[in-house]
C-alpha cells in the first residue's frame, strides 16, 4: 500500500532534483510553514495535560508519537489538524510489565537469550524479544489493528533497525542459526516485524531504526521498505555528544542524502535532531539551524522535522519553524567553497558543513540576517542561513 493512500492527504509531486537521485512523487501534509515539524512526547510527566494544550501541539505538529495520556484528548486534536498523525508509543522489539509477565507464562520462547541463556535485559528494565518469530509478529500487528477503533491515526514501534544491539546485557543468538545475531540478520527481522504490521492495518506504520546517515548506508537502509515511515533519532548529531561535535562533511553529506533516499521510496523520512548535552543558547540556536537548514536541503515532500534542545523540553516547548516560509524548491543543490545551496520559490538555503567561514554568491538578492539584501553572503562555520527574497 502506497505513502499516498496510508497518509491520506493532499499529494503533490515533487522531483527530487538533488544530489544526482531520480524523481519520485511524495505525498505531505498541507502546510503553509516549508517545514513539516513532528513530535515525540511518550514522558508520563508531559506538559499536555489539558485539551487547551494539546490542541496547541495539534496545531504546530503534523505527526505526533503520544503517551497514552494523549488519547482523551484524539477528537480535538483532529479537528484543530484534519489530517494529523497520532500514533501511540509502543516498543517494537521488547517488552516489560505485564507484557513481559504475559509472554513468559504463555509464549516465553519469544524471548531472547544470550549463549549462555540469560534473558536479555536493558539498562532500561526492557527484555528483549524475537522480532523474526511469526507468533510476535501477528502480537504486535494484532496490537495495531486495535488503534483506529480508538482513534489513532497512526503506528509507532520503537527499537527496531539496530537497536537490539543497544544497551542490552549481552548478544542475542539468533534462534533460526544458534549463533549471534548479525546485523543484516537482525535488520531482515525487523523489517520483517514492521512489514507484517504495515500489511495489517490501513493508517500509517512509523519505525524508529534508520538511525545515523552513515549507518543508513552500511546497515538500516532495508528498514524503510517495511514502513511508511522511518525516523532517523540521530539526525545529523548523537544527542549527548559535545556541543562541538560537528560532523565530518562526509557524514554530513550521507545524512542529506539518507534523507533524500527514503523519500525517493516513496516513504516518508523523520530527522530528530537533539543537542542534550552542555551547551549556551547560542550554540543550541546555531545547531537548531544547522540541522534545520540541512533538512531544508533534502526536502522532498515528505520529511519532517523535530529539534530537542535540552532534554527538559516537553511539548509545549517550540522553535519556531514556522516561521520558515520560502516557498517551495525550485532547484537541486549546488556548491560554492564548500557551501551547499538550493533555492526556493521565494528563498535561498545556504548551509557550510565546514569548520571555517566561506563567503558565497547566492545567485540573486537576498535579504541578509542584518537587515540588509545582497547576492554575496558569509556563512559560519557549522551554520546555515534561511534566507526571503
Amino acid at each position: 500500500m502506497t505513502l499516498t493512500k496510508r497518509l491520506r492527504v493532499v499529494m503533490v509531486l515533487c522531483g527530487l532534483l538533488t544530489l544526482g537521485f531520480s524523481s519520485s512523487s511524495s505525498a505531505m501534509i498541507s502546510s503553509t510553514s516549508n517545514v513539516h515539524d513532528w513530535l515525540f512526547d511518550t514522558n508520563g510527566s508531559s506538559a499536555v495535560n489539558t485539551q487547551s494544550e494539546a490542541v496547541t501541539v495539534a496545531k504546530r505538529y503534523d505527526v505526533v508519537i503520544a503517551a497514552l495520556s494523549y488519547k482523551q484528548y484524539l477528537p480535538a486534536m483532529k479537528t484543530a489538524h484534519p489530517g494529523i498523525l497520532i500514533a501511540p508509543y509502543h516498543k517494537g522489539t521488547s517488552v516489560q510489565g505485564s507484557d513481559l509477565t504475559w509472554i513468559k507464562a504463555n509464549h516465553p520462547t519469544w524471548l531472547l537469550h544470550t549463549s549462555g541463556g540469560a534473558l536479555l535485559k536493558s539498562s532500561w528494565g526492557t527484555y528483549l524479544i524475537d522480532p523474526g518469530n511469526s507468533g510476535v509478529r501477528t502480537w504486535i500487528a494484532d496490537f495495531a489493528k486495535t488503534l483506529p477503533a480508538q482513534g489513532w491515526t497512526a503506528v509507532f514501534l520503537d527499537s527496531m533497525g539496530l537497536y537490539g544491539f543497544t544497551g542490552f546485557s549481552g548478544s542475542p543468538i539468533n534462534p533460526r542459526t544458534g549463533k549471534v545475531f548479525t546485523n543484516s540478520e537482525w535488520i531482515a527481522a525487523t523489517t520483517g516485524l514492521a512489514a507484517t504490521v504495515d500489511n495489517a492495518v490501513s493508517i500509517p506504520v512509523i519505525a524508529n531504526g534508520l538511525r545515523t546517515g552513515p549507518g543508513y548506508w552500511s546497515d538500516t537502509k532495508p528498514l524503510a521498505k517495511g514502513v511508511q515511515a522511518g525516523e532517523f533519532e540521530g539526525c545529523f548529531r548523537d544527542a549527548t555528544s559535545k556541543i562541538s561535535a560537528y560532523p565530518s562533511t562526509s557524514s554530513w553529506l550521507a545524512m542529506v542524502k539518507a534523507l533524500q533516499d527514503v523519500q525517493a521510496q516513496g516513504r516518508a523520512a523523520m530527522c530528530f535532531t537533539k543537542t542534550w548535552t552542555s551547551a549556551t543558547s547560542s550554540q543550541v540556536k546555531q545547531w537548531h539551524n544547522f540541522a534545520l537548514g540541512s533538512f531544508l536541503l533534502a526536502q522532498a515532500g515528505s520529511e519532517y522535522f523535530f529539534f530537542s534542545g535540552h532534554k527538559t523540553d516537553n511539548a509545549l516547548s517550540w522553535y519556531g519553524d514556522d516561521s520558515i516560509k520560502i516557498g517551495g524548491p525550485t532547484s537541486g543543490i549546488t556548491t560554492s567553497n564548500g557551501v551547499y545551496l538550493r533555492h526556493f520559490a521565494s528563498g535561498v538555503v545556504a548551509v557550510n558543513p565546514t569548520s571555517s567561514a566561506q563567503g558565497v554568491s547566492l545567485g540573486s538578492s537576498y535579504l541578509l540576517p542584518s537587515g540588509s539584501r545582497s547576492s554575496q553572503a558569509t556563512v559560519p562555520a557549522h551554520s546555515s542561513l534561511i534566507l526571503t527574497s
